[in-house]
């Protein structure tokens, strides 16, 4: 069982990475997008 400072700590470390993750992937298909504007 965790404590209370050990939960939120990951559940912060989790929610970091989620929005880390997510970020990229927006940059990333943000970029694909622009891309396949400039070719047509």
């Amino acid at each position: 069982m965790l404590s209370g400072i050990d939960f939120i700590g990951t559940v912060s470390i989790i929610a970091t990475v989620i929005i880390g993750f997510v970020g990229s992937f927006g940059l990333y298909w943000k970029q694909q997008k622009d891309r396949r504007r400039k070719l047509r």
